[in-house]
């Protein structure tokens, strides 16, 4: 079976190989559970719907390896991506509000939850994105934080003093890095670094445009672009 990867670079996408690991660990689990059922003249969608346990914690500690070799590890891309939000508090419900790291890209919050941070407009004119928890409440330890360097120059996201429950300023050409609330797909914490830079604010359509770079590995925080991790 091949992994889920990137062919011929060296660095294999953990969140593929999990997925991969996963079908073929349950698969088997399923065969051991209808042979036991067999011998022991079990019967009922109790043993036949056994919970894969061993499963899900083979996924953890592959994705818990991952973050400690970088032999596993997905590369940054080489370059930015760009999104564009428009201000939650005036626009109409078709237009993306906020932006989900997850999936990296920007979403409406009418339709879905699973977003990082959105862009709101004081009636003021005051530039803010809010962090997720400010919103909808909660401990998903999802943040932001303004920082001094350029957007090349950040080449690794902080470990810590983000924002996580109140709102931050921004302007035009600001830099800031950005850490998501933590993926459910896996049972352990596995959050996503990204960096973004704010290249244009339209007053007049209540947008906001920035580019971003994220490291597409748990709890990596290195941001530069072809790097992995370490």
């Amino acid at each position: 079976m091949q992994l889920a990867g990137y062919p011929g670079s060296g660095f294999l996408d953990t969140r593929g190989v999990a997925a991969d690991l996963l079908r073929v660990i349950t698969h088997a689990e399923r065969r051991f559970v209808r042979s036991a059922a067999t011998r022991l003249g079990l019967v009922g969608k109790a043993v036949a719907c056994a919970l894969p346990v061993a499963a899900a914690l083979a996924v953890s500690a592959l994705v818990a390896a991952g973050c400690g070799n970088s032999g596993l590890l997905a590369p940054v891309a080489d370059s930015a991506s760009v999104a564009t939000l428009a201000d939650f508090r005036t626009s109409d419900l078709g237009s993306p509000s906020a932006f989900d790291i997850l999936a990296g890209r920007a979403v409406r919050t009418d339709i879905t939850s699973g977003w990082d941070f959105l862009y709101y407009v004081q009636p003021d004119g005051t530039m803010e994105l809010r962090p997720r928890d400010m919103v909808l409440g909660g401990t998903s330890s999802q943040g932001i934080q303004e920082v001094t360097e350029s957007f090349d120059q950040l080449t690794e996201a902080p470990s810590g003093g983000y924002t996580t429950d109140t709102p931050v300023q921004v302007s035009q050409g600001d830099v800031l890095a950005v850490v998501s609330r933590s993926d459910p797909n896996f049972a352990v914490q596995c959050r996503y670094f990204m960096k973004m830079e704010i290249t244009s604010v339209d007053t007049a359509a209540g947008t906001l445009t920035f580019r971003y770079l994220t490291n597409p590995n748990c709890e990596q925080r290195i941001l530069a672009p072809g790097q992995g991790g370490g």
